[in-house]
């Protein structure tokens, strides 16, 4: 909702580390998000959902918070949607960045080769925050890239850092909560060094989002 300030970056930032199509579900935003994924969308790269809080459930079965409720619903849509389409799916917010801190060789990334990689009984990667701040910085320029503007972040230890994202194969989910999910018999979740990949999440944006 409302994040059209840093659509472009999110996409072409994902594109470079390996992501090949984007599920993008839409709560009520109001600003010039169609404007800007317009391109994409011709392209065939985002699927653009309406996830419009007068019709989609807010809460679920689990007893979930009002708005958590709602986040559920369209996680377990899109997963729904790519069983048997594709091999794997991110569950990520507009302000989360999956960062391989290995970087990329001949070509490839480290995010590529580890899901080529991974044993086909794992349903789940959880992949840990890194949480940063606004780094003193009141006001992106409009050519400003959060990537390279937000520097300062809380550290490793940091209690801010103590949750995961995850990387899910579709058919391995009976159910996706925020940070994690309930698996089908024969999945299990490993845990990936937030030294080889994290999620570098800049859930504060410049101080004028503060």
């Amino acid at each position: 909702k409302n994040e059209a300030r840093w659509i472009k970056e999110w996409i072409e930032y994902h594109r470079l580390i390996g992501v090949e199509h984007f599920f993008l579900y839409n709560n009520d935003g109001t600003d010039q998000y169609r404007e800007i994924l317009a391109p994409y969308i011709d392209e065939g790269l985002v699927d653009l959902i309406s996830w419009n809080s007068d019709s989609a459930p807010h809460h679920d079965s689990r007893g979930a918070a009002y708005w958590v409720g709602f986040q559920h619903s369209a996680f377990n849509d899109c997963i729904e949607r790519l069983i048997g389409v594709a091999p794997w799916v991110a569950i990520i917010d507009m302000d989360e960045f999956l960062f391989s801190v290995e970087g990329s060789t001949e070509g490839r990334t480290f995010f590529q080769d580890l899901l080529r990689e991974v044993s086909p009984d794992v349903g789940t990667l959880n992949v840990w925050w890194r949480n940063f701040g606004t780094s003193y910085i009141w006001r992106l320029t409009p050519n400003a890239l959060i990537t390279e503007s937000f520097v300062h972040r809380a550290h490793d230890q940091s209690i801010a850092n103590l949750h995961c994202k995850c990387i899910h194969r579709p058919e391995a989910i009976s159910y996706a909560l925020v940070h994690s999910a309930f698996l089908k018999n024969g999945y299990k979740f490993i845990e990936i060094d937030p030294l080889r990949l994290r999620i570098n999440h800049y859930y504060l944006g410049d101080r004028m989002m503060c």
